[in-house]
């Protein structure tokens, strides 16, 4: 398997991939594909990254984009959506496109990541629970955050408008 940014002609293989790992899943809107094509029309996909099987083509994704912090530009980032397809999920490939993602970031001098899911799958990867950040509508216990500069700011966080579709 590799890990590499995606290129223009992988939309389709991402949609289809981001469809699929979240159709069945019970906690999701299940039009996690439309967040990542919403991001890329409007310019504001930050890091987009694809893993490959051989033979199988594309089977996972991730997503990075910026978010503000009480309504200002603190250098922070959402990861997500992460989908990997049903049939390669538990194979280390979500795991592979993080940790990928956060040497990036970390590159690109980013102050931080921050994500919601299962705390203890993102816990293994580095990120932290902190009471410093809040986002509407999720569980604090599941707000997950990566320092990768000085400081954590204290706040709401807002996500792109990509991700406040009609389902939302």
């Amino acid at each position: 398997m590799r890990v590499r940014p995606e290129r223009k002609h992988d939309a389709a293989a991402i949609r289809n991939v981001q469809y699929n790992a979240f159709n069945d899943h019970p906690y999701t809107y299940k039009d996690e594909y439309k967040i990542v094509d919403a991001l890329r029309k409007s310019d504001s996909l930050t890091l987009s990254l694809v893993a490959e099987e051989y033979g199988a083509g594309i089977v996972g994704q991730l997503t990075i984009s910026p978010v503000l912090i009480n309504g200002h530009d603190e250098g922070w980032f959402y990861v997500g959506p992460v989908g990997v397809l049903p049939e390669h999920q538990r194979k280390g490939i979500g795991t592979s496109l993080i940790r990928q993602a956060v040497r990036a970031m970390y590159t690109q001098r980013a102050n931080g990541l921050i994500s919601h899911g299962d705390p203890k799958f993102f816990t293994k990867l580095g990120f932290r629970n902190d009471s410093r950040i809040t986002y509407k509508n999720v569980q604090p216990e599941h707000i997950v955050l990566l320092p990768l500069g000085k400081s954590v700011p204290e706040g709401a966080v807002v996500l792109h408008t990509a991700h406040l579709t009609d389902y939302l």
